[in-house]
């Protein structure tokens, strides 16, 4: 019976010492935020170099960039992502070169399933949203 009661006092010691020192080693380390990949926001525009929204996307998040498959064969275009300036639609990925970055709080990538039921048919490529400071 001791010897049971020794190995669970052990047990539950050695659970509360581990248990300790993982919360002080999350104390001492300082919290970095998560950065999203479907989103760049404000802070991280400021820490690039850019002076636009195309080049910022291309340094943060240059996937969004790139083709998503064949999406149509009569339009191989279709399956590039389609730029939404304030969910007003503005274009092509050409689009981004014309918006300075000082004027933009966020941008966002939303899949193209997504896209098209937030927008309808036409985005099957997604849309990268450009969300303007107010």
């Amino acid at each position: 019976m001791k010897k049971q009661t020794a190995a669970a006092t052990w047990t539950l010691c050695a659970a509360l010492v581990l248990g300790s020192a993982c919360a002080a080693r999350s104390n001492d380390t300082p919290q970095t935020q998560s950065r999203s990949r479907d989103l760049i926001t404000e802070a991280e525009l400021s820490e690039t170099n850019a002076v636009d929204a195309y080049t910022a996307v291309q340094q943060l998040r240059p996937t969004w960039l790139r083709a998503r498959g064949n999406a149509s064969f009569t339009n191989p275009g279709s399956n590039l992502p389609t730029i939404y300036v304030d969910d007003m639609r503005m274009g092509e990925l050409a689009t981004l070169h014309a918006i300075p970055i000082a004027e933009i709080a966020e941008i966002r990538y939303i899949s193209g399933p997504d896209a098209t039921t937030r927008w309808g048919t036409g985005v099957l490529g997604g849309v990268i949203e450009v969300i303007r400071k107010r």
